[in-house]
């Protein structure tokens, strides 16, 4: 397992140059070239984080198997349990909510994030990732999972994720079929756009680099899902 001191070191590379954002009142220049602390993850998020990455790495070797779906759910409710009952929602939502009134709500959905960064971040846990995590997430988009994450934060989200994914439970249909297909890209469009706002607020707001992190292995799994059934 990599070690807290490597994790810090791999950060260190990838930010020099990223100015100190503490005490600033807007968001700086370089929010899309900024990377995230993986050693802040809590324990709960970094064993789900790492065992997603064990998961994705093993159905791109073999293929997806039926049971590979209900692993992935098994981690997606973990996470929205832990979110739910640790009251980190509380935590993300007041300070999303604090950073919309200080630097504006618009100011906020006209950055984005940095996909070859999120790519990094999550290889660095483990995953192999060939090509960037996030496609174009459009300004609307960004506006809207921004909206969504004010409200509530993301335990609504992973149930939602995770009631697609208990609806697909008992075996995989014939490859490419139309419903599997439509909600795991539904899945993704949800997840991307949340892991997009997430993982350009985190540069602000520390505490929500776990939720980062979450969100990305999230989306990294459900994006394999489809690419393997051939959605």
């Amino acid at each position: 397992m990599q070690s807290v001191a490597n994790r810090r070191t791999f950060v260190r590379h990838m930010v020099i140059g990223v100015p100190v954002l503490a005490g600033t009142t807007s968001l700086p220049r370089m929010v899309r070239g900024s990377a995230h602390d993986g050693s802040t993850l809590t324990p709960t998020v970094e064993t789900v984080v790492r065992d997603l990455a064990r998961l994705h790495n093993a159905m791109k070797r073999r293929g997806v198997r039926s049971e590979d779906v209900r692993a992935v759910a098994a981690h997606v409710r973990a996470l929205g349990t832990y979110q739910f009952e640790s009251n980190r929602d509380v935590e993300l939502v007041r300070g999303i909510r604090q950073i919309i009134a200080r630097d504006g709500r618009q100011t906020l959905i006209e950055h984005r994030p940095d996909p070859e960064t999120m790519r990094r971040e999550l290889a660095a846990f483990g995953f192999n990732l060939e090509t960037p995590l996030v496609g174009l997430v459009d300004t609307q988009r960004r506006a809207d999972a921004l909206d969504r994450l004010a409200r509530g934060g993301m335990a609504p989200l992973y149930f939602d994720t995770l009631f697609g994914l208990d609806d697909m439970g008992t075996g995989l249909v014939i490859s490419g079929a139309g419903d599997l297909c439509a909600a795991l890209k539904d899945m993704q469009t949800m997840l991307e756009s949340a892991a997009a706002v997430l993982c350009t607020l985190a540069v602000l707001l520390p505490p929500a680099i776990p939720e980062c992190f979450a969100a990305s292995s999230t989306l990294a799994s459900i994006k394999l899902l489809i690419l393997l059934l051939g959605c």
